[in-house]
């Protein structure tokens, strides 16, 4: 859980290409002395440093991709890479079945990752941090050369000179922005946001609504409805529904947050929304047995079903605080402090904190 807040703030100021590439050798170079440990203690040490820096490594791959690629493919990018962590799962459960000695798997499953390499080579520095931290000829080349892969240079050239004009402008504002976790609470409008994605840290806002929505109501069911072994699969149905709702929120959730917060602190912002995800995960198990002892303690209904109440009640909160965050859907993507606020300005102009807007 700490190495997204710290990977966050590390690649704010030093740059996403630099931190990933050095937390990319961090993590192989673990992962083959796990294999090699001799004691628990040695192999608990090992874990506890992996989890680290792979935790701090997902975020900030994640917004050097969305970065270096245009915010309407942002979306795609973010399902795509759901889909690629599902099928990773997959295929080390047969890793694991081939090679049941351990030792072996950690050392099997280290050899895909040197293919990592050649995606860092690729992939350039973040053209939208280099322009947020004044360094706007760093930033054109990086856009020339993307525009030479997408093979559209007359528009994309059009295109850096407005950016280049842009950075030009912000380029001392920019120098003086030292973006860090304590602007998270210290500018008004990053606060009620990250307050707002600490809960539920989930897709955009209709969307987020409508997914956590679906999910409380299956959990709301599921409480109410006493069902049978013969009725098993209505049960396993609303469990597939729910499911359905929490992982279509999980799957933009990286891209809503990466579209709320400003280049400064967005990899920061991330890591610290990504740091809650994990400790709902780790309460989850006691927050239904909670809901049990408190059931159980009044009149109220009790049962097997107490803990889907307590999981129902965070899915409605969270949908129903989503709908107070902006709308960040084919909108600008803020850079500075001053264009988060001018996005916060726009919304309360142009829509209003409603599913139905």
């Amino acid at each position: 859980m700490p190495g997204t807040i710290v990977f966050g703030q590390l690649s704010d100021r030093y740059g996403r290409k630099k931190i990933s590439v050095i937390g990319y050798i961090l993590v192989l170079i673990f992962q083959v002395i796990t294999g090699l440990c001799q004691n628990w203690q040695q192999f608990a040490v090992c874990r506890a440093i992996s989890g680290f820096l792979v935790g701090g490594l997902s975020v900030v791959t994640t917004i050097l991709i969305q970065e270096t690629t245009g915010s309407k493919l942002w979306v795609l990018n973010g399902a795509l890479g759901a889909i690629g962590f599902t099928a990773n799962m997959l295929a080390f459960l047969w890793v694991a079945y081939l090679y049941p000695s351990w030792r072996q798997m950690y050392f099997i499953t280290t050899i895909p990752g040197i293919l990592g390499f050649v995606f860092l080579y690729i992939v350039p520095e973040s053209p939208r941090w280099l322009l947020s931290r004044g360094k706007p000829d760093s930033a054109e080349e990086v856009m020339q050369k993307l525009s030479r892969w997408n093979g559209s240079p007359h528009t994309d050239r059009l295109m850096l000179q407005q950016n280049y004009e842009y950075a030009q402008q912000e380029q001392d504002a920019s120098r003086d922005e030292e973006g860090s976790i304590i602007d998270l609470v210290r500018k008004p409008v990053l606060r009620y946001r990250a307050a707002i994605l600490s809960l539920q840290w989930a897709g955009r806002r209709r969307t987020l609504v409508c997914f956590m929505g679906l999910a409380a109501l299956c959990m709301f069911v599921m409480y109410i409805v006493s069902f049978g072994q013969d009725r098993s699969n209505y049960k396993l149905t609303l469990l597939v529904f729910g499911k359905l709702g929490i992982c279509g929120a999980f799957d933009l959730i990286y891209v809503y947050t990466a579209e709320l917060f400003p280049t400064v602190v967005r990899n920061v912002g991330l890591g610290s929304m990504s740091f809650w995800a994990r400790v709902g995960g780790v309460i989850a198990p006691f927050l239904a047995n909670l809901a049990i002892f408190f059931m159980r303690s009044t009149i109220v209904f009790s049962g097997s079903n107490d803990p889907f109440l307590a999981f129902g009640i965070v899915g409605l909160l969270s949908s129903v605080f989503a709908a107070f965050l902006p709308e960040t859907r084919a909108k600008l993507i803020p850079n500075t402090f001053e264009e988060a606020e001018l996005q916060e300005e726009d919304n309360d102009e142009n829509s209003c904190n409603s599913i139905t807007c």
